[in-house]
């Protein structure tokens, strides 16, 4: 069984995030774990409000999970601001995409995401959080 990690936002609907994530990771034969950036006050008609989980917390969720049980796979979801974004990247190299999607499915760019010149799917270093199109420590796309 492949141990796989989510690191996103909570939808309170269960329809995305963290809770749909469990869903797939489960219905594919996974196990699924999870560490949560925001919470989010949302039904099937939009999001009505979003708590940012502190980075701090964020790092030590990431720490204790990775460090007892490890990971296989590891899949971002709504990585809620650039301090987020960097405590991940500390951790793993990722593809980060700008972008939220909410409120009747529109996409929104996040205020605090960096635009990749590439385009909204690039690499990101995390010593300087520049956007790049090196090969990401010789992780590739898993399937379970």
């Amino acid at each position: 069984m492949k141990r796989v990690l989510t690191i996103a936002g909570s939808d309170s609907g269960g329809g995305a995030g963290i809770q749909a994530d469990l869903k797939a990771i489960t219905l594919l034969g996974g196990f699924g774990m999870s560490v949560v950036t925001a919470l989010t006050a949302q039904n099937t008609m939009g999001v009505h409000g979003i708590h940012e989980i502190p980075s701090s917390f964020v790092e030590k969720q990431m720490e204790v999970v990775l460090s007892d049980i490890g990971a296989d796979a590891i899949k971002t979801g709504m990585l809620a601001h650039s301090e987020i974004i960097r405590v991940v990247a500390r951790k793993i190299w990722f593809e980060v995409c700008g972008r939220r999607s909410g409120d009747g499915g529109e996409k929104r760019r996040l205020p605090s995401a960096k635009r990749c010149p590439g385009g909204p799917h690039q690499r990101v270093d995390p010593s300087g959080m520049d956007c790049h199109t090196k090969p990401s420590r010789g992780l590739r796309p898993c399937r379970i």
